[in-house]
């Protein structure tokens, strides 16, 4: 394990890809191999209602990615574990605060107008599914790749890198059937969402604060297709989930939204340009006396 996590430190950049095409790989597999291409049913839109099959799958895969990291001796100098930033975890709450609120909302609308009579256990399911999601993609991601593109490029240009992959990489859900509009907003949003958390990550020093925000994003996200319209709900023969309408209004709203989280990106990085650089800047402490 020491010779394979020296190799790993001295070949960082190289280390970072291999290990991620790996991963990848691993995950994609068996959506190759399985008979049916479309997992939609013909809709074009993902049905990810989370189950114990689900989540065991997910959670089995997240304990692969972190093994790898630790394979590659990893762990701390991905941020993975080791000291955090109290400063950056002060800024970090402004986020986890406001979509925390929200996902308590979605959880009550969810609850009176569930699309499921066992809306309950789904709910429970999701979260845990949602959270071993943003376990296996932070640590891939922020974790292995950042950490290995920063032994080449500035933290910037590192961390747009990353951001670009990790939203290309959501194409893959093409090969499950979802449609091509659906596809390219998910990649607009990932790439916007994916800085938002690798900016989050370099100012608090470590991976936690973007795996609780990645995990609780895709929460509110899962959980909202388990509500039933409420102006359906009245006639059973007609309810159905909510879930996205493409029209002209709602892409103005989506590309809105995704430049507002690309702005919080970039004002949380510049802010830790700013921080990392005042820090440089502090003259040495004075000697004690003995």
């Amino acid at each position: 394990m020491s010779r394979l996590s020296g190799l790993c430190d001295r070949n960082r950049f190289r280390s970072a890809w291999a290990a991620l095409a790996i991963l990848s790989a691993i995950l994609i597999a068996p959506v190759l191999l399985q008979d049916n291409a479309d997992r939609t049913d013909g809709t074009g839109q993902l049905d990810l209602t989370a189950n114990a099959v689900t989540v065991l799958f997910q959670w089995g895969y997240a304990g692969l990615v972190v093994f790898t990291v630790w394979l590659m001796g990893w762990l701390r100098s991905s941020s993975l574990i080791g000291r955090s930033d109290p400063a950056g975890l002060r800024l970090f709450s402004w986020f986890l605060v406001p979509l925390g609120l929200f996902y308590l909302a979605i959880l009550s609308a969810a609850v009176r107008f569930p699309a499921d009579a066992d809306v309950i256990p789904t709910l429970i399911w999701t979260l845990l599914f949602a959270m071993g999601i943003g376990v296996s993609e932070e640590v891939m991601f922020r974790g292995i790749l950042m950490h290995g593109l920063r032994a080449r490029y500035s933290a910037g240009r590192a961390l747009l890198i990353c951001s670009a992959v990790f939203s290309v990489a959501h194409v893959a859900n093409t090969l499950s059937g979802q449609s091509a509009i659906l596809t390219l907003n998910q990649v607009a949003f990932t790439f916007a969402f994916g800085a938002l958390l690798g900016a989050i990550t370099l100012q608090t020093a470590s991976l936690w604060p973007a795996i609780v925000l990645h995990g609780l994003w895709n929460t509110v996200a899962l959980s909202a297709m388990q509500i039933e319209d409420p102006m359906q709900a009245s006639d059973p023969a007609t309810a159905a989930p909510l879930g996205p309408v493409i029209t002209w209004g709602s892409t103005a709203t989506f590309a809105a939204f995704v430049a507002g989280v690309g702005w919080l990106a970039l004002v949380v990085f510049r802010r830790w340009r700013v921080r990392t650089a005042t820090a440089g800047r502090r003259p040495p402490p004075l000697p004690t006396r003995e």
